[in-house]
């Protein structure tokens, strides 16, 4: 289950302020938030080859996830953490990651990266669809990313005029367009374990380093 977790940030400021972890000081100022969450985008893709495609599965394990409010350039905020395991990019997770800041934090820019490591226990990403493909009729295929990666999570020229309280930026993962990265015409071919495709660094190594190199191209960030 994933466990929501809630990150301070604290403003660098010229002189050191030490704020209390343990009970909220009411003559502070109020906060404001930003929850990170991380989703499935199953819309098509102008470049995708393949007739159907039905996403049964979508498991994210983040190493880890560092996160910086910048204004013009400059860091006025920022934390870092360990171990988002279990993300179900198919589920509702608006509240995955909640990171609190002081109103007088003022920024321009969400500057984060997400970091993936090789897992045994907990493969960075895990997909798994039901895939029309020529020839063949549905096929399960599953595609098994356990390298190491860096994901830039950023939002840039934020209107410094709108201030709000509370903030959502969301990832989507684009999966239709990094499926299409991988060439259709080997996949009736493809080997097959246990009854279905699996692309991974060790099982049709071919389509799974098409699968990588598409990877960073294959997800986009927006601020809401």
């Amino acid at each position: 289950m994933i466990k929501h977790l809630k990150l301070s940030i604290f403003a660098l400021l010229v002189s050191a302020v030490t704020f209390s972890g343990c009970k909220k000081d009411e003559t502070q100022e109020a906060e404001q938030t930003i929850d990170f969450k991380f989703q499935l985008d199953n819309t098509s893709s102008s470049g995708t080859s393949f007739p159907s495609v039905e996403w049964t599965y979508a498991m994210l394990n983040l190493a880890s996830f560092d996160v910086k409010l910048k204004s013009n350039g400059n860091v006025v905020g920022g934390n870092a953490m360990d171990g988002l395991w279990n993300v179900n990019m198919l589920a509702d997770n608006s509240e995955l990651l909640t990171i609190t800041f002081r109103t007088y934090s003022k920024f321009d820019e969400v500057d984060g990266m997400v970091y993936l490591k090789p897992s045994a226990e907990r493969p960075p990403l895990t997909l798994k669809a039901l895939v029309t493909v020529p020839t063949k009729g549905v096929v399960p295929v599953e595609l098994h990313f356990n390298d190491e990666a860096a994901l830039r999570v950023n939002v840039k020229n934020l209107p410094a005029q709108v201030r709000r309280d509370n903030y959502l930026a969301v990832v989507k993962m684009e999966v239709n367009k990094l499926l299409a990265a991988i060439d259709i015409s080997k996949l009736p071919t493809a080997t097959w374990t246990d009854n279905k495709i699996i692309i991974s660094s060790t099982s049709n190594v071919q389509l799974y380093n098409q699968l990588k190199a598409a990877l960073n191209s294959s997800y986009t960030v927006t601020l809401q």
